[in-house]
């Protein structure tokens, strides 16, 4: 409906913006940690200048605020617009993108002042530590906002009629039956499509602002519709879609539109689609308006991977406020405007090893390989408290955008050479990158740009409680103690355990589009398409599932059989074109199946003679290898590494060794002095209130004696030898400590140290805190040393193994070797297990 009238008239007067010369505004710092700004939007018409007054205000507590939040998609157009923003008698000017000018101008009120937040304006953008701060009071910004407005963009004839259409013809549930079934209502149908696809309902952090609104409204033009009403809109196209294909089907008999078969097909995997799903299940609301999120980071990443974000960080960060098992804050640098103490730092990490959401740091100075490794760093921890079998499936879903690698040009904190280094290093292989993602917009041949299939469904399936798709690897979970990061000047490892079940010995030609090339047949060894075709064959094709994972129907053999036999005439089965031109249900129902499985895969035969599917970039000699904690095979590629490329990783790694120790020694030092300034402060107030102090060298004697014991476990665990005792030891050759689980693996990383562990969300950032002024794990490190020493029976690295590193080429799947045959075979041929260096 139109809104807002009085805000739309216009005058005759031209901005004159252009024309004046104005000083760029500069901010003022906040002064609180709790303060935000918010822009006060002056009243005007729509051909008047926008002037706004930029003003700080706390956020919380006592102090109550109205104001309404902006929601929009920044674009990448240039910043050729302009706003004044006025301090006292004298106005400034401030760029901003056009489709920020004209959401404001839509916005602006006709004779009353506007506040919004905007957060392009009302966050500096150029610091980096004031983003670092403000991202993760983004939540309560939008909680505590009365209303969010969201923008969508100038109005167009698709968007006037999809939401006149939706208004008065969707929602109406009594006629909607006969409204899908209506040829007259498909130029509406297909605005509301075009509608569903504007750029807002692609970005990331709409999720977050449509899932914390206590409101919302969507405006386009001079036209608004409430969220709810377009949410339930949305639900009831994807539902008749998805269920029926009702609304494709009469779209095809309509020759205005080319009588193209399955023109919604893929209207579930829309953002808007996805937005509206995913805003319905984040939380769980109690009856006082309580929100308790319900999705792990984990399911939030790899389900939203649709969701893009100008900004790859935001990948991650703008998903840490809905998730049930983070809770975004403020990482702590130098340049930081308010500062917390170490003692509340480490309150608050002490405090959430017994919460479900663990502090999560959101630090935009750390290079995209660093964030993206912490995240599944975090995800991997997770994710072996409810289920360690699959802990390592986040490696085989895609989510992660492309990386350019590019020069770090912050200072401060992260200007130890190192770091520096780490923003010139492309994505390592054990980071799955959303090339690999089932769905994508992309241009048809009847030149509409649509939401359509580009690769097949991850056998992995979304990391959902109960939900399992396959148990490759059985009971064995992933071994956090093999679990180990190690960071290179032109490359990032990841250490995982397993082992090699076979390897690949022929590869087929790639399927385009679902298609079944005849070679396939062929390969599979069906040459009578008369008989039954083999049951490793059409069990393959569907991945040995049905839908939702369930066992296939039996009667999938017969609807193989069937279509095959009589559509290889071209050279290949178009399994689309059997599933909009056949007239048979079932058929159409397996080949969907077998489309989500096979679409830009291979097919490939094993040297143990099993058939299987993989992508279609595998090899030759490729491995199938076996993952701890991961529900299915993957294929890795081995690469050797020259006898000098060794040695100078051991050179490297007792140089880090060395650099170890010596921090060690630091911290403990440290942690004695402050255990002894602690204790002869107590004694002095025992002592001024007439107590008897306790003896001053007694205690000094304890403190060194904690001291001396400490040292020693550190050595030990650090690798040196003893330096005292009956029997003399040689050293032994330097290791990796990456590879050499038994030793400086489990000392606390430290800023600037090259190898890390598995540890709590962000371990990197958590050093940067720690070096900024908080305590470290010394002090407690030497009571549990002994504890965290491995078993005999654990397994060591042999010499071999570093003469290798593979990469992680993708997922897998073998017949007969998705739900623990694997291990079996493994245990019946004493397969041993290895460390894999996966780059």
């Amino acid at each position: 409906m139109p809104w807002n009238n009085l805000d739309r008239e216009e005058d005759e007067s031209d901005s004159n913006i252009e024309e004046e010369q104005l000083r760029p505004y500069q901010y003022n710092r906040l002064t609180s940690n709790h303060s935000i700004r918010l822009l006060k939007l002056h009243a005007g018409s729509k051909k008047q200048d926008l002037v706004c007054d930029l003003v700080e205000e706390k956020l919380g507590g006592d102090h109550h605020v109205n104001f309404e939040a902006l929601s929009w998609s920044w674009g990448t157009a240039p910043w050729t617009g302009r706003i004044k923003i006025r301090e006292g008698d004298e106005d400034f000017v401030f760029n901003v993108p056009p489709t920020l000018v004209s959401a404001l101008k839509a916005l602006r009120l006709r004779r009353k002042v506007r506040t919004i937040w905007v957060d392009l304006i009302c966050i500096n953008q150029a610091r980096t530590e004031e983003k670092n701060h403000q991202v993760p009071m983004m939540s309560s910004i939008y909680g505590n906002a009365t209303k969010v407005c969201v923008w969508i963009g100038e109005a167009d004839e698709d968007s006037d009629t999809a939401i006149d259409f939706i208004q008065q013809e969707v929602l109406r549930l009594q006629a909607f039956d006969s409204l899908c079934e209506s040829p007259a209502a498909t130029p509406k149908w297909r605005a509301m499509l075009n509608l569903m696809k504007r750029d807002w309902f692609e970005r990331r952090w709409v999720v977050q602002e449509i899932a914390l609104a206590n409101s919302a409204e969507l405006y386009c033009g001079t036209k608004s519709i409430s969220w709810k009403d377009f949410s339930d809109a949305v639900q009831l196209f994807v539902e008749v879609e998805t269920a029926t294909h009702r609304l494709s089907d009469v779209m095809r008999k309509d020759p205005a539109f080319y009588h193209i078969p399955g023109w919604f097909e893929y209207v579930s995997a829309l953002g808007a689609s996805l937005l509206v799903d995913a805003t319905g299940s984040l939380f769980r609301i109690s009856e006082d308006k309580r929100r308790t999120p319900l999705q792990t980071l984990e399911y939030l990443v790899s389900n939203l991977s649709v969701f893009k974000a100008s900004e790859p960080r935001d990948t991650v960060f703008s998903l840490l406020a809905v998730a049930r098992d983070t809770n975004p804050i403020a990482v702590l640098t130098e340049q930081s405007d308010v500062k917390v103490g170490a003692n509340a730092l480490k309150g608050l990490n002490m405090w959430a090893k017994n919460q479900q959401r663990k502090p999560y740091p959101v630090d935009y100075n750390l290079p995209l390989v660093q964030i993206f490794k912490d995240f599944i760093e975090f995800a991997i921890r997770q994710s072996s408290e409810i289920d360690p079998t699959r802990a390592l499936d986040i490696l085989c879903r895609p989510w992660a955008p492309p990386s350019v690698p590019q020069r770090m040009s912050t200072s401060g904190s992260d200007s130890d050479s190192t770091q520096r280094r780490l923003y010139d290093i492309p994505l390592p292989s054990w980071i799955p990158q959303l090339s690999g993602a089932a769905y994508a917009m992309f241009q048809h041949a009847n030149s509409e740009y649509r939401m359509g299939r580009k690769n097949a469904d991850p056998l992995v399936g979304l990391p959902a409680p109960g939900q399992r798709n396959y148990s490759a690897a059985e009971t064995k979970k992933v071994e956090l103690k093999h679990l180990n990061f190690k960071k290179r000047d032109e490359y990032y490892s990841m250490y995982v355990s397993g082992f090699i079940l076979d390897t690949v010995k022929s590869v087929e030609v790639a399927s385009q589009s679902g298609n079944i090339p005849e070679e396939w047949v062929a390969a599979a060894g069906w040459t009578d398409l008369e008989k039954d075709p083999p049951d490793a064959f059409w069990k393959t094709l569907v991945a040995d599932r049905g839908r939702h994972g369930r066992n296939p129907p039996t009667y999938y053999g017969r609807a193989c059989k069937e279509s095959i036999s009589k559509g290889l005439a071209s050279g290949s089965l178009n399994t689309t074109e059997l599933i909009n031109e056949g007239r048979c249900s079932v058929v159409a129902e397996f080949f969907r199946r077998v489309q989500a499985v096979i679409w830009n895969r291979s097919l490939m035969r094993t040297r143990q003679g099993h058939l299987g599917i993989v992508r279609k970039d595998v090899r030759v000699d490729d491995k199938i290898c076996i993952l701890y904690g991961c529900s299915v095979p993957v294929i890795l590629r081995q690469h050797h590494k020259s006898k000098e490329v060794v040695e100078h990783e051991r050179k490297e790694d007792e140089q880090e060794r060395e650099k170890m120790r010596r921090e060690a020694t630091i911290r403990i030092q440290r942690a004695f002095r402050e255990s002894k300034a602690r204790k002869t402060a107590k004694q002095k107030e025992t002592s001024g209130r007439g107590g008897t102090p306790a003896s001053s060298s007694s205690a000094a004697t304890s403190c060194r004696s904690a001291q001396s014991k400490t040292s020693a476990s550190c050595a030990r665990q650090i690798g040196s030898p003893p330096e005292n005792g009956s029997q003399k030891q040689k050293p032994l050759p330097p290791k990796k400590p990456s590879r050499d689980l038994n030793k400086a693996s489990h000392l606390p990383p430290r800023s600037g140290q090259q190898e890390e562990v598995l540890g709590g969300p962000s371990s990197s950032q958590t050093r940067r805190q720690s070096d900024a002024g908080g305590e470290s794990k010394t002090d407690s490190m030497a009571e549990s040393a002994e504890m965290r020493q491995p078993q005999s029976k654990e397994r060591a690295l042999t010499d071999a193994d570093e003469y290798y590193w593979y990469e992680f080429i993708g997922e897998c799947y073998v017949h007969s070797m998705m739900d623990g045959e694997a291990i079996k075979y493994q245990n019946v041929h004493e397969i041993k297990p290895n460390i894999f260096e996966l780059r």
